[in-house]
């Protein structure tokens, strides 16, 4: 038997997909059996959403088969009037991709011709993380692509799983799905450009498990429904994690073979830095070492604002008084997006690494 999870997410800040286009496939992950595309109509890949959503509230209101079936329709029209209702036209994300379930627990289940319904059948959580992080990696990638678009953070519209009976070719339906809140957001046609450049990026977050804990907390930050203060330090966990991990793994490597004028750094403190073990470096001074390999030219006045930023974490971790101003969760968010996409962008030829 397999089961098949399906999310969608709508990308706030991309109002509607190149003219021309309702459907744009982006990335096939083989090892998932799964695909990936852009639409601009979320409803055809919600079908057995709505008719889960309808089937279990009309048999939680007391119906039976019967009767659930002559009202089916109807309620199935209201549930898809009120997402319409609930959720503005834009770029939806849909991801789909199938697993299959060697024995799922059958102990609570009703059949009828056309689905059957149960309890507790398998795992629900177990597949949703089997496709996670491909479903991240997408979605980073979608935002990198983005580039200097305002805001462009995301919606869950949905996320579920249900069963298919090959035997009986039908659906089964078990368990409850996730369900997003309704945003309203600023967007902008989304240009072929962002598109091409964010399906070149998805394979290499996929392949560098190095990044699954930056990108994990990342759209975290980038979530609506995620409070101001919780997406500021979600965010600022993400550029903390990047510059640490890839410090170690492959810029001290890349520092320590660079000539201090290719860096803007000055001879002394050059000397002074490269003297010490990469151990011993204190995180402003590995944000600077990543920076000057990818953008020399930038390091410095990022650097400043990365200070910044931490000095502001550092206030609110100790307890001190904060300034009565937004949490900078932005500019963390523009500050790691800027050198992950370099990153991504450097062939792995390009740098050393270390064990």
């Amino acid at each position: 038997m397999k089961a098949t999870y399906i999310s969608v997410h709508k990308i706030l800040g991309a109002r509607k997909l190149p003219p021309g286009v309702e459907v744009l496939e982006l990335v096939d992950f083989p090892e998932r059996d799964a695909k990936t595309k852009l639409v601009a109509d979320p409803e055809p890949y919600l079908t057995h959403l709505n008719r889960y959503l309808a089937l279990f509230y009309l048999r939680l209101s007391g119906n039976d088969d019967a009767s659930s079936r002559e009202i089916l329709p109807q309620t199935i029209a209201d549930i898809k009037a009120k997402r319409a209702a609930d959720v503005s036209d834009g770029v939806f994300l849909v991801f789909e991709g199938e697993k299959h379930i060697p024995n799922p627990d059958f102990s609570i289940r009703h059949d009828t011709d056309d689905y059957a319904l149960c309890f507790d059948a398998v795992s629900k959580p177990e597949i949703k993380q089997y496709f996670h992080a491909h479903v991240q990696s997408t979605i980073a990638a979608l935002r990198l692509g983005l580039g200097d678009v305002v805001e462009s953070n995301i919606q869950k519209i949905a996320e579920f799983v249900y069963l298919w009976d090959e035997v009986a070719n039908k659906p089964i339906y078990t368990s409850s799905p996730e369900m997003g809140a309704p945003q309203v957001s600023q967007s902008v046609t989304l240009e072929p450009r962002a598109v091409a450049e964010a399906a070149a990026l998805i394979p290499r977050l996929i392949s560098d498990e190095g990044l699954r804990r930056t990108i994990r907390l990342l759209i975290a930050s980038f979530e609506k429904t995620t409070g101001e203060l919780a997406a500021f330090m979600s965010a600022w966990a993400a550029l903390e994690t990047f510059v640490n991990s890839k410090f170690s793994a492959q810029y001290r490597a890349a520092f320590q073979t660079t000539e201090a004028t290719a860096l803007g750094w000055s001879e002394d403190f050059f000397r002074e830095l490269r003297a010490r073990e990469g151990s011993n470096f204190t995180l402003v001074e590995r944000f600077r070492v990543v920076a000057s390999v990818l953008a020399p030219g930038e390091a410095a006045q990022d650097q400043t604002e990365f200070e910044k930023i931490k000095k502001l974490r550092d206030h609110y971790t100790h307890g001190r008084e904060l300034p009565d101003a937004p949490w900078p969760t932005v500019t963390i968010q523009n500050l790691l997006m800027k050198y992950l996409k370099m990153h991504l962008n450097l062939s792995s030829e390009s740098l050393p690494h270390t064990a």
